[in-house]
């Protein structure tokens, strides 16, 4: 596991201002400095390390079920890599969210989630049908596109304001729905950074839970598993996560350090 003086130096243990405090993380908090709670550092790394046993744990189940070679490493990581949402939009972390997931062959949203992404999936599923449709086309990436097939483009665009309405359409898919643009199905496990910021995927995932977990005893037998995998801060709310990691949630060094992390477990190949 990461070692305490690299979360330190990555300044892990820094939280929000007491007064911006939700008094549910109070066990998390070792104290207080200059007016800014400090988070147990100690439990940050016990909560991660059981956030990435559960992340390994859950890979090999995966692995087992859903590659034909698991002991590929490539095959591995792109199959179970697909099953997981990375979430994050602030500004500072949007781009370590979108490398991370890139990383573990995942799904990821870094701009605004958009309602019913995962609760009104069977829309999402045409959004995403039709970014493909557009990207397949060749009309937009690059202005001179020798390969493409002029029957395709004329199939689709006619005239040039049919083209610039089609690009603009494009580019507003491209923007919110690239990042999930391989994913087949719901995820079954949500990487949430930012909760404040991230309210309405955690609605979405609480909305889920009780049909994910019918899914699960269904489907594998046993207890139903957790989904969700939260780094909070200490203005955040524990009790809306199955799994937290109790850390710095607006430091780009903190989330980048924790991300590659969980990342690691997702990639890793057994």
């Amino acid at each position: 596991m990461i070692p305490i003086e690299e979360l330190l130096e990555a300044g892990v243990h820094f939280g929000h201002r007491v007064n911006k405090w939700n008094p549910k993380m109070a066990p998390y908090i070792f104290g207080e400095r200059n007016g800014v709670h400090i988070i147990d550092i100690i439990q940050t790394l016990g909560y991660l390390e059981e956030s990435y046993l559960f992340l390994s744990k859950y890979t090999v189940k995966g692995a087992l079920r859903n590659s034909s070679s698991p002991s590929n490493p490539k095959t591995f990581g792109e199959g179970i890599g697909q099953k997981v949402l990375f979430v994050g939009t602030k500004k500072q972390v949007a781009s370590i969210v979108q490398a991370e997931a890139e990383n573990s062959h995942a799904n990821y949203v870094n701009h605004r989630w958009l309602g019913g992404l995962l609760t009104n999936w069977s829309t999402i599923k045409l959004c995403i049908a039709k970014l493909k449709t557009l990207r397949a086309s060749g009309l937009f990436e690059n202005t001179e596109i020798s390969s493409v097939n002029n029957s395709t483009k004329t199939s689709l665009v006619t005239t040039k304001k049919e083209k610039a309405l089609l690009k603009k359409q494009y580019e507003k898919l491209k923007k919110f729905f690239s990042g999930i643009e391989n994913m087949s199905d719901i995820p079954d496990i949500v990487i949430i950074v930012g909760q404040d910021c991230e309210m309405n995927a955690v609605k979405e995932c609480q909305k889920l839970a009780s049909s994910w977990r019918s899914d699960t005893n269904s489907t594998k037998g046993g207890n139903a598993l957790p989904r969700t995998i939260t780094i909070l801060d200490t203005n955040c709310d524990p009790s809306l996560a199955d799994l937290f990691i109790p850390a710095n949630d607006d430091s780009t060094k903190s989330v980048e350090l924790i991300l590659k992390k969980l990342g690691e477990a997702i990639r890793i190949p057994r």
